[in-house]
């Protein structure tokens, strides 16, 4: 499914051209500039900002999620640290944890008329791509993939799921995306 690969680079290399430019300060920002530059650069697909879904009577809310022809392809959770080191083991054990459930409401049914706000579910792509975000000092293990694999074991278990976007401030400064990690 992640044929975005192309795609993803060029959106990531726009993201930290606008952090560097001082005004991206907190998660929300990185939230929003990863929501416009999808909406600019993936025509026809949709962007849902933080749906709540419930995983094993868990309330849960991803970061963002991507909807192309009424089926969720991606699921994005963020982590935005700069200044610091990011955790992580939550937001990937979300991520894999979504997998759990084969649908989630992610857009209201009636929406032609929104006021009603009744929740449609929408099918997970078979192989819907699960990304981890993270933005942090460049010796974080957030942001860096082959740590983050060594301290996740249980990415061993769900071999080329995740996909990794990394910015490290700091340091060798190297933004990037690990695919299939």
């Amino acid at each position: 499914m992640c044929d975005r690969m192309e795609h993803y680079q060029t959106i990531w290399e726009h993201i930290r051209e606008t952090y560097y430019t001082g005004y991206m300060r907190v998660e929300h920002g990185l939230q929003a500039a990863l929501y416009a530059e999808f909406r600019m650069a993936l025509p026809g697909v949709n962007v849902v900002v933080e749906p709540r879904w419930y995983v094993d009577g868990q309330r849960q809310h991803p970061d963002l999620v991507t909807v192309e022809e009424g089926t969720i392809t991606d699921i994005f959770e963020l982590k935005f640290l700069p200044w610091g080191y990011p955790q992580f083991q939550r937001d990937i054990n979300k991520l894999l944890g979504y997998l759990v459930h084969q649908e989630y409401p992610v857009r209201l049914s009636a929406y032609k008329n929104p006021d009603t706000y009744q929740e449609q579910n929408l099918p997970l792509h078979k192989d819907v791509c699960l990304h981890f975000v993270a933005v942090g000092l460049h010796d974080a293990i957030a942001v860096q993939p082959h740590l983050l694999v060594e301290e996740m074991p249980v990415l061993q278990d769900h071999p080329g799921r995740l996909n990794h976007w990394f910015g490290r401030v700091r340091g060798d400064g190297e933004w990037s995306i690990e695919f299939g990690v």
